[in-house]
Parts: C-alpha cells; structure tokens; sequence
C-alpha cells in the first residue's frame, strides 16, 4: 500500500488526466463521458489504488536483486543499532 505522504495527489491533475488514467486502469474508454464531475473520477482512481496488487516474482530479476539488497541494508542497520 502506498503510504498518503507518496500517493498521487489526484486533486491537481485535470479531469481529462483523470480519465485517461482510469482508461489506461481499467481498459474501458472513460474519455468520452462528460457527465461526471472531477471528484468522481479522483473517489475512483483512490479506489482503484487500494485494489491495486503486483506480483513480485513478475519483476525482473535484477529489480528483485536491488529490492533485495535495499532490504539486507536496512536489517542490517536495525541490528547494529
């Protein structure tokens, strides 16, 4: 989950930016609704973010590795502390 402080901030962008994003999310074409306020489309995009998963082994190899070493890093550093 990303954390608040690191999340999108939705309310700057344009309502035609929020559309396109939830497009590009949900492969339906939300770029020709016009009925809908901005703050629809921000409620949506937030709701999408929670739903949003990955899966880690998808990554590529080297990704892993960095996210891996970054990890140790940060063990190591408690356990030293």
């Amino acid at each position: 989950m990303t954390l608040p402080a690191h999340a999108p901030k939705y309310e700057r962008w344009t309502k035609h930016e929020l559309k396109q994003c939830i497009t590009q999310r949900t492969r339906k074409d939300f770029t020709k609704d016009r009925s809908r306020k901005k703050d629809y489309y921000v409620r949506r995009l937030r709701k999408l973010d929670r739903k949003a998963r990955f899966c880690f082994f998808n990554l590529a190899p080297e990704l892993r590795n960095l996210i891996y070493q970054e990890l140790l890093t940060i063990v190591k550093l408690i356990d030293t502390a």
